[in-house]
């Protein structure tokens, strides 16, 4: 039953799904976004929609409002800035 009303929802009633089935807000971290993307296409897939484009992504996240209450921003980070969060298994997929 979950899994069908899900298969009804909005886009913009996704993001709100997906951040609470596969992410934890942590001030201290940051994600590549090109990972956050395939994770969600990941999520999407598995719940019978199309992948969403980075753009759509950003879009949807920049007016969450969870995402926003924990300052959620695309940003660009210089390399070997602290607080790099992988997704699991990233050294093998390379």
């Amino acid at each position: 039953m979950a899994l069908a009303a899900a298969s009804r929802l909005s886009s913009s009633e996704r993001s709100p799904c997906y951040l609470a089935d596969r992410q934890e807000f942590d001030p201290d971290s940051h994600v590549v976004s090109e990972e956050l993307l395939a994770d969600l296409a990941m999520w999407l897939r598995g719940r019978g929609h199309r992948e969403w484009s980075m753009e759509l992504m950003t879009a949807q996240l920049s007016v969450h409002s969870e995402a926003r209450e924990h300052r959620v921003a695309k940003i660009r980070l210089r390399a070997g800035h602290a607080g790099l969060s992988r997704r699991p298994g990233y050294e093998r997929q390379r």
